[in-house]
This record gives C-alpha cells, sequence and structure tokens, in this order.
C-alpha cells in the first residue's frame, strides 16, 4: 500500500506567524492554492483508493483542488481525527505574543516535553500522537492494507 501525505497550502496565518491547530482556520492565500493547484497537476492521473481530508477548511480546500485535477475525481471523505494539534488559548495568536513566552517553541523543538497546562491548554502531544496514530490506522484498515492503489491524506504539518 502507498500513502499519500499532503500537507494543506500555505495560509494567512503561516504569513503572520500565528498558531494554527485544532480550534483556528485561516484562509489559503495565492501561493497555497497555487501549491495546492500544482499537487492536483502532478497527482492527475493517480487512481487513488480513497482520499481523506482533516475537517479545517485550509486541509479540505487543499483537498478539493487536488481532486478538482484528478480524472477519476474521487470523493473527500472528512475524518476529525485528523484535525490539526490543538494549541488550546494559543489558537490564533502570533508566536510572540503567547505566554509564557519561552514556552512557546518546545512543542516544536521538543514536542515530547510539551504540558499544555504550561501553555494554551489544548492537547498533549501523546494524546495528539496516539489520536492520528488510531486514525491512520483506521483509514488504512478501511481501505485494505493489500490494496494496489495509493490512500491520499491531506491534512496538516
Amino acid at each position: 500500500m502507498q500513502i499519500y501525505f499532503i500537507r494543506h497550502g500555505r495560509t494567512q496565518y503561516n504569513l503572520e506567524h500565528r498558531f494554527q491547530g485544532g480550534r483556528a482556520d485561516s484562509p489559503l492565500v495565492a501561493s497555497g492554492i497555487d501549491g495546492a493547484k500544482a499537487a492536483g497537476d502532478y497527482l492527475s492521473t493517480t487512481q487513488f483508493s480513497a482520499v481523506y481530508s482533516s475537517p479545517q477548511q485550509r486541509a479540505l480546500d487543499t483537498a478539493k483542488y487536488i481532486v478538482a485535477a484528478n480524472q477519476w475525481q474521487p470523493p473527500i471523505q472528512i475524518d476529525d481525527g485528523l484535525r490539526e494539534f490543538d494549541f488550546g488559548d494559543w489558537d490564533g495568536k502570533q508566536e510572540a505574543e503567547v505566554q509564557p513566552q519561552s514556552y512557546a517553541q518546545v512543542i516544536f523543538t521538543k514536542p515530547a516535553e510539551y504540558r499544555p497546562e504550561l501553555a494554551g491548554g489544548g492537547e498533549s502531544y501523546a494524546d495528539f500522537v496516539t489520536r492520528t496514530t488510531s486514525t491512520l490506522h483506521r483509514l488504512i484498515d478501511q481501505v485494505g492494507v493489500a490494496s494496489t492503489q495509493p490512500l491520499l491524506i491531506v491534512s496538516h504539518g
């Protein structure tokens, strides 16, 4: 089985260096749309066994651009288990404005040490890994590990 993992296109929050987690959403910017369309062109002749997307609009829009270019036009199935990491109160805030500032990079540099109660709340990294891993196992089971057609998952970084 092959699995294609695609991260959503660039968003306004990416440009503004904002935390963009499970509670926040930001629209794709022109370069993000162009990237999604380029991925669609690249994958236009790939016949997928299934296409799954995070429910967040940035991922879903990216999936729609990819599927629009695909000659088989597979349906997009939304799965909440693919939702972005939940940064709690930090979602939507600029990286430079969250408190405690000294803790802001821990989730990016030492995720196993991240403790949401010391930050903006949200989910622990262990909970995130458990959620996404079980989701991937479930999606693979639905398609079947022996599938000759690849699986497309559009989600987050």
